[in-house]
């Protein structure tokens, strides 16, 4: 196992050269953590110091949700930093011990609930000093559907005998963050892991990660099929991210051909959910949005190899927080749109960007993590496609799928 920390200090510290030696090592494990924030559930015997990494702005553990269904999948959890207790002037060692148990919350038949142990990870004992933990990283477990927690069993173990244990204590996790995927952070703390976040509202999302050479090129498809766009990407091996209406993916033979070659390529596509047939949601009740959103779905998924869930593009880009909310609740979480904005789909007569031009619009503000905004049928975006990969490549820049940018894959 392997193990990392900051947190809130335990009780019972002592006097004197151990408290200002301790507190200049948890000073660098803590930052400005406020003490105080993990729980200890029961403690025995003589303990050194300990605490887990566990506040609001640094959880102690992260609940993992899966991106379509949003449903529980891992819980990680941070270790805890466990110190040596001080019985000289000299710096001391002891062995300490720690394990993880992930408990789900269960209903039992009379009605009342309690947490029972479901998974019990690996103990690990290594020698602390009364100035620095051993342990650093991460526990994880794999978890089904169901409410979760995190607690943490401490262990010390005697100098001369080595065998005796010399003091336990208990410390329960408070602090949970949420994300969708590997990397979306979705919500604030919670006091454990819930089942799921469906009906949450849906994340805004304008980049990924800006330490990673990698950008997102995405394909709005409100008319038209944009076959030869699409084809392109495919014959080229460029990784891509459509998103369609119901209608331009349906109510034609092109559209439903497009969708078609999506569905045999998601290892290079990733298909996202565009409404049916491009409303204002500002203009429409949360019902007429979930069937907006249901109806595509629906008629796509079955062409393009799988829902379009996690993954909606508001028409015109306009989604405010009553949107958001809605779109959230008919099971779409990420409201994705752009950091580098096109106008692609203007003819050059109107306002619109020549190919060389369009490149130009893309370099102005492409940088690590970018989300650009193109169109299947922008009059000179197949034109430009192949100077725009070009130049993405000279800057050292990735095209990928929002799944991978987003890390919403495994």
């Amino acid at each position: 196992m392997a193990v990392r920390h900051s947190g809130s200090q335990g009780p019972g510290l002592r006097r004197g050269r151990r408290i200002a030696l301790a507190a200049l090592v948890l000073s660098a494990l803590t930052a400005s953590s406020p003490a105080g924030a993990d729980t200890v559930v029961s403690t025995s015997g003589v303990t050194g110091d300990h605490h887990l990494v566990d506040v609001g702005s640094t959880p102690g553990a992260v609940c993992t949700y899966d991106p379509a269904s949003r449903a529980i999948s891992r819980i990680r959890a941070r270790v805890p930093v466990a110190l040596a207790v001080d019985r000289t002037a000299v710096a001391d060692t002891q062995d300490v011990a720690i394990r993880a148990r992930a408990q789900e919350l269960i209903t039992r038949a009379n009605g009342s609930k309690r947490w029972e142990d479901r998974r019990i990870g690996q103990l690990v004992r290594l020698p602390a000093t009364d100035a620095a933990s051993p342990f650093t990283g991460w526990t994880e477990f794999l978890v089904g559907d169901g409410d979760w927690r995190i607690q943490w069993d401490i262990t010390w173990f005697g100098v001369a005998n080595p065998s005796r244990v010399t003091g336990r204590a208990i410390r329960q996790v408070d602090h949970y963050g949420l994300l969708l995927g590997q990397q979306v952070r979705v919500a604030g703390h919670q006091d454990s892991c819930p089942a799921s976040i469906a009906g949450m509202p849906a994340k805004r999302i304008t980049h990924g990660p800006r330490s990673l050479p990698t950008v997102a090129l995405t394909f709005d498809m409100g008319s038209g099929s944009g076959g030869g766009l699409v084809n392109w990407l495919v014959d080229h091996g460029i990784h891509a991210t459509i998103f369609a209406t119901g209608v331009a993916g349906t109510s034609t033979a092109s559209g439903r051909a497009v969708m078609r070659l999506v569905g045999d390529h998601r290892d290079l596509l990733d298909i996202g959910n565009h409404s049916w047939d491009h409303p204002n949601f500002a203009k429409l009740t949360p019902e007429e949005i979930a069937d907006q959103l249901d109806r595509m779905d629906a008629a796509v998924s079955p062409l393009a190899g799988g829902t379009t869930k996690p993954l909606f593009r508001p028409p015109y880009g306009i989604a405010h927080r009553p949107e958001k909310n809605a779109v959230g609740a008919a099971g779409w979480g990420l409201d994705v749109i752009w950091d580098v904005p096109t106008d692609d789909y203007l003819p050059v007569g109107q306002g619109g960007p020549t190919a060389s031009e369009l490149l130009d619009e893309v370099l102005a503000t492409v940088q690590n993590g970018s989300i650009v905004v193109l169109h299947v049928d922008g009059p000179h975006t197949l034109e430009a496609l192949p100077s725009i990969v070009a130049a993405l490549d000279d800057l050292g820049l990735e095209p990928v799928r929002l799944s991978d940018l987003l890390g919403l894959q495994g």
